[in-house]
C-alpha cells in the first residue's frame, strides 16, 4: 500500500562514519513500438507510401534516484542510463536522500509514496485526508495497473494507481474525449462493416476482455481482410487487442486517411492482452491483414485470429489532437469526455508553515520530450506568481516566487520517468535541485507565499494540463 506520515523527528547527531552503502536505482531501458501503413475499407489494395509514429522521443534522461526520508545519513543514488535509441539521455541524478546529512534532517511535516496498492480486483489509493485530496467528477473510469492488466470502474474521485511496468505512482490526468462509440465491443452504432464480397472478417463478440468483462470482439481472418471500422477525426489512435495461435504477425491495428500514409501497429502477442499505439491520424480505424500493393506491409494471407477491446481515438475535451495516450475511457452510443484530476493540498499551512516551504516531488510524465500539447504542466501550483511548473518552450523546470525565477538546465526525458524536483523557499534563500542533468540553483530569500487557498499538485484548481503519475512527494521544515 501507499506510505504516508506526518511527525517530526531529527536525525542522530555527530556520527563516525567507516563506509557509506551506495543505493542504486533501476537503469531505465525503454524502446518505442509503432509500424507502418495499411487500407481503407471497402478498397481493393492499391500502391501507397506508409510512415510510423513513435511512442517516445530518443534517448532519455537517466532514472532518478530513490526518495529517502530526512535525516541520517543521506546518500544520493546512481544515476541511471539513458534511453535506448536516438540521442543518449542525460545521467540520473542521485537519490532523493535525506536533506540533513550526518548533522541531523529537517523536519518531516507531511509526506506520501506510492506503492503497490491492495485489493486485487480494483485497487486504489486512500490518500491521507487531513491534507491530500484528489478530484474528478467522472465515473467508470480505467487504470492500466501492469503490462498486461487494465481495471475498469473507478468512481468519481477515486485515487487510481497507475504502473505501466515501470512503478507504482498516482495517475493523474487531463481531460481527454475518446471520439471513437461503443469502444468496448468495435461493433454497432459508430461502426460500419466492409462492403465488398469476402472482405469483413468474422466477428464473434461477448468474449473476454482484459478488464474481466466479456465485452471483446473476436475478428477471424481468412487471410487478406479487414475488421468492422469507425471514421475517425485527427486523434491519438490506441488498443488493446491479443493475437490467438502460434506466431503473428496476427493483424495490423490502422488508421487510414486515405490511399497514403497509413500508420500501422503490428499485433504480434498471443500470450497476453497488450495496449497497441498507431499514433495521431484520421481516417479509418480498424484491424487490417490486407497488405499494400507495395508491400509495405505486407498482406498476412493465412487465417489469423485477433480479439478486440478498447478502441480509443483520443483528443483534448475540445476536440484539439493530442500526442500521446491516456487510460481508456469506455464509450456507448455517444463520445465521452472523462474529466481532468484535480490534486489539492487542503492544508497549505500544514506544509508551508508561516508561508515558507522545502518540497521534494517525484513525478513520472506520461508523455515523452515534445509530446506535451500545452506550454506548461504546473508542479506545485500556489498562485500565477508562486509555483513550480516544468516549461515546455525549452524543457526546463522553472521555481518562481514573486515571479522570480529559478531556472533548471533543459531536460530530455521518455515517456513514465521518473523526474525529481527539490524546491526550498526559506527565510534564509532559495534553492531548486532537479534531476537528470537539471542540476541546482539558487536566490535570495523572498516573501512569504499566501496559505489561505490550497495548493495544487501536477496542476491547477482547473485540473491537470498534462498526464503523469505522482511518485512521492515530501514537504519538510523550511530551515
Amino acid at each position: 500500500m501507499e506510505r504516508s506520515s506526518r511527525r517530526g523527528r531529527r536525525g542522530l547527531a555527530s556520527l563516525v562514519l567507516s563506509s557509506i552503502a551506495t543505493l542504486v536505482s533501476g537503469a531505465w531501458l525503454v524502446a518505442c513500438l509503432d509500424q507502418q501503413g495499411s487500407l481503407p475499407p471497402g478498397q481493393s489494395p492499391s500502391s501507397s507510401s506508409s510512415s510510423s509514429s513513435t511512442s517516445g522521443s530518443g534517448g532519455g534522461m537517466g532514472g532518478a534516484g530513490g526518495m529517502g526520508g530526512a535525516g541520517g545519513v543521506a546518500v544520493g543514488g546512481m544515476g541511471g542510463v539513458g534511453g535506448m535509441g536516438g540521442v543518449g539521455g542525460m545521467g540520473g541524478a542521485g537519490g532523493m536522500g535525506g536533506a540533513g546529512g550526518m548533522g541531523g534532517g529537517p523536519v518531516v511535516l507531511e509526506e506520501w509514496t506510492a506503492t503497490e496498492p491492495p485489493a486485487p480486483d480494483l485497487p486504489m489509493y486512500v490518500l491521507p485526508i487531513d491534507w491530500l485530496k484528489i478530484e474528478c467528477p467522472t465515473s467508470d473510469r480505467t487504470s492500466q495497473v501492469g503490462p498486461h492488466s487494465l481495471k475498469r470502474g473507478y468512481l468519481a474521485n477515486a485515487a487510481r494507481p497507475r504502473n505501466v511496468g515501470s512503478g507504482w505512482g498516482l495517475s493523474v490526468e487531463s481531460a481527454r474525449k475518446n471520439k471513437i462509440r461503443n469502444s468496448d465491443s468495435w461493433s454497432g452504432m459508430g461502426w460500419s462493416t466492409p462492403g465488398t464480397p469476402g472482405v469483413a472478417m468474422m466477428a464473434t463478440p461477448l468474449q473476454q476482455d482484459p478488464a474481466g468483462g466479456l465485452s471483446a470482439t473476436r475478428f477471424d481472418s481468412t487471410g487478406s481482410q479487414q475488421s468492422n471500422y469507425a471514421t475517425v477525426p485527427s486523434g491519438y489512435a490506441s488498443a488493446w487487442l491479443r493475437g490467438q495461435g502460434a506466431a503473428g504477425p496476427f493483424a495490423y491495428l490502422v488508421t487510414e486517411p486515405g490511399n497514403a500514409d497509413w500508420k500501422v501497429d503490428v499485433v504480434d502477442d498471443a500470450m497476453n492482452w497488450k495496449r497497441y499505439e498507431v499514433g495521431v491520424d484520421d481516417g479509418y480505424f480498424l484491424l487490417e491483414t490486407r497488405g499494400d500493393a507495395d508491400g509495405d506491409p505486407m498482406a498476412i494471407a493465412t487465417p489469423t485470429t485477433v480479439l478486440a477491446y478498447g478502441a480509443q481515438h483520443e483528443t483534448k475535451a475540445d476536440n484539439k489532437a493530442v500526442k500521446y495516450p491516456s487510460s481508456y475511457i469506455p464509450t456507448l452510443d455517444m463520445e465521452r469526455t472523462r474529466e481532468a484530476d484535480v490534486l489539492s493540498i487542503i492544508a497549505p499551512t500544514d506544509v508551508a508553515p508561516d508561508g515558507f516551504f522545502h518540497v521534494k516531488i517525484r513525478f513520472a510524465p506520461n508523455y515523452a520530450t515534445g509530446e506535451n500539447f500545452e506550454n506548461e504542466h504546473d508542479l506545485l501550483f500556489i498562485n500565477a506568481d508562486n509555483r513550480i511548473f516544468f516549461r515546455f518552450s525549452d524543457n526546463k523546470i522553472v521555481f518562481k516566487i514573486e515571479k522570480d525565477d529559478l531556472v533548471s538546465a533543459s531536460l530530455t526525458w521518455i515517456r513514465e520517468q521518473p523526474i525529481d524536483v527539490e524546491a526550498i523557499h526559506a527565510p534564509s534563500g532559495r534553492k531548486l535541485i532537479v534531476s537528470g542533468g537539471g542540476g541546482s540553483f539558487s536566490g535570495p530569500a523572498l516573501a512569504p507565499v499566501p496559505t489561505n487557498n490550497p495548493f495544487y499538485l501536477l496542476g491547477r484548481s482547473a485540473g491537470a494540463q498534462e498526464c503523469a503519475d505522482l511518485r512521492a512527494i515530501m514537504f519538510y521544515q523550511p530551515n
